[in-house]
């Protein structure tokens, strides 16, 4: 199995992101709220903001904000959906590590501790901490490399142009 500088770089970052997801879907689960309760009206901020008006080109005012309301749901949905897919594949890699790989997972990737703050922590060296770190790498090579890690890294970079494609019309929109 032959991994890419690019594809270990992918792995290392989404261990290294998954203290973050909860905090994330609980962003998502607020904005999907304030969408759902968002009114009709010409500048609703909560529409404008994540979404605007893309792909309304034609209709009324309220067709456009109709429109904007379901792109922004749909949008939310669809990031919710990837970040926890992300969890539950960062989860399948820690029930795959014995109890020494889950600590230095815990404190290197969860904690954010440097590795002499783990070493110290937990009576090691910086051979074996880098041996241990390893070992979980390739481990989550292991179960992330079922053919999707690719299309994950394709998927990251679809949604990051998505975004910046958002941007764009919302910045259109503010100039007319």
């Amino acid at each position: 199995m032959i991994t890419s500088e690019k594809e270990i770089k992918f792995i290392e970052n989404l261990l290294k992101e998954y203290k973050n997801m909860d905090k994330k879907l609980g962003v998502l689960d607020l904005d999907m709220t304030e969408v759902l309760n968002c009114g009709y009206s010409v500048k609703s901020p909560c529409i404008n903001s994540d979404i605007a008006y893309y792909g309304c080109d034609s209709g009324s005012p309220v067709e456009k904000f109709v429109i904007a309301k379901e792109n922004a749901i749909e949008d939310i949905e669809r990031r919710k959906k990837l970040i926890e897919n992300e969890k539950k594949k960062v989860e399948l890699v820690y029930e795959c590590l014995n109890s020494e790989e889950k600590s230095v997972f815990k404190y290197y990737y969860c904690d954010d501790l440097t590795y002499k703050e783990v070493c110290n922590r937990m009576n090691i060296d910086k051979a074996n901490f880098i041996s241990i770190k390893d070992k979980i790498l390739i481990k989550a090579i292991e179960v992330l490399s079922t053919g999707s890690l690719e299309n994950a890294i394709n998927s990251r970079k679809m949604e990051k142009e998505r975004i910046d494609e958002i941007i764009k019309a919302e910045n259109d929109i503010i100039d007319i």
